[in-house]
């Protein structure tokens, strides 16, 4: 028996409570509940100590909350917000984006982060283009209307006209790239459920999406706590440390440090801008290494990659990761050419 077999999924009770439901409810108002807690006392990448839990947690436990239990949390979230985009992508077939562009804008106003966005893939598979999906996998973590906001209050017109411009650059071409790939590698098949009838394939759960979204989540287990536990080695390293040790002069190579630091790591829904901004303050930093540092750390990340390589395969994953930070590089290297 495998893994994944061996997970048991909630059922429904025969007294009637639906213990799918109940657990997935519970696990958004705690998402809520944090949310508002966080957004209410300021509380962020840069000031966990701040949180009640922190207080009383040794930090390697804290740290473990962080990256195992949280992100368990997010992925059921946003695989939850799959299937029930799956289940109504009929009915509402005219709201949904089918370009590239659209794709953009949809991403660009709904806040989530990628490890919350890469679930609803496998909703997305058989009704619109890979490079539409794309586009808003990558632009959904990189654009929100609170990123937006705290873009241009805190770091400034310049640095929020060029996030938003090098967030569509990036979208769209990572987008076509992994397409291109996609048709040249013959087409394989993407998603958790690979080609299958109606009785072997999710579908077996009928209608009840609170029930397929433990099943999606069983499968996507093992590379759950493997992203968890890889984001947990990556903070232990302490890699932000780094930014203040190098040598960065604004050059080729300070864009290729402050990149591969930014993917390595995950900051999610602004924390990137709030460490920037003492930085951009008290140093000679340029705009192009900040935008490099703010677009790799949000775009993709060591726990995301994990994650995509379930539902697009190794190679296309590569592709993906490497088309994100080539372009990252290329668009934060012409930010410093054009305001040298």
């Amino acid at each position: 028996m495998s893994f994944i077999q061996s997970i048991e999924i909630p059922k429904r009770q025969n007294n009637g409570i639906n213990i799918p439901k109940i657990a997935i409810w519970f696990i958004l108002a705690v998402l809520l509940v944090d949310t508002i807690y966080s957004s209410w006392y300021g509380i962020h990448y840069n000031t966990r100590e701040k949180c009640a839990i922190y207080k009383f947690l040794p930090s390697w436990l804290f740290l473990i909350n962080e990256y195992l239990l949280e992100l368990f949390l997010v992925v059921v979230a946003g695989t939850f917000a799959g299937t029930l985009t799956e289940k109504y992508f009929t009915k509402y077939r005219k709201f949904i984006p089918k370009t590239q562009l659209s794709a953009f804008v949809y991403a660009s106003v709904i806040p989530v982060c990628s490890c919350s966005a890469i679930p609803l893939i496998e909703s997305m598979k058989s009704r619109l283009p890979l490079r539409t999906i794309i586009t808003f996998v990558i632009a959904a973590p990189l654009l929100n209307p609170y990123i937006i906001f705290l873009s241009y209050s805190v770091l400034g017109i310049e640095y929020g006209s060029l996030r938003i411009l090098g967030s569509f650059i990036v979208a769209i071409a990572v987008g076509l790239v992994v397409d291109l790939a996609y048709h040249r590698i013959g087409k394989p098949e993407i998603g958790i459920y690979k080609s299958c009838d109606t009785a072997s394939c999710g579908a077996v759960i009928g209608k009840d999406v609170y029930r397929k979204t433990w099943v999606l989540v069983g499968k996507i287990a093992p590379y759950i706590l493997i992203a968890g536990i890889l984001g947990l080695l990556f903070e232990l390293t302490g890699p932000l440390k780094l930014i203040d040790q190098l040598p960065l002069s604004g050059g080729i190579t300070s864009l290729i440090l402050l990149t591969g630091i930014g993917t390595a790591i995950y900051l999610c829904n602004g924390a990137d801008i709030l460490f920037l901004a003492p930085i951009l303050q008290y140093t000679d930093l340029g705009m192009g290494d900040a935008l490099a540092f703010s677009l790799s750390s949000t775009a993709v990340c060591a726990s995301s990659i994990i994650m995509l390589s379930r539902f697009l395969g190794k190679k296309l994953t590569f592709v993906l990761t490497a088309a994100t930070i080539v372009m990252i590089l290329i668009f934060s290297f012409a930010v410093n050419f054009i305001l040298q």
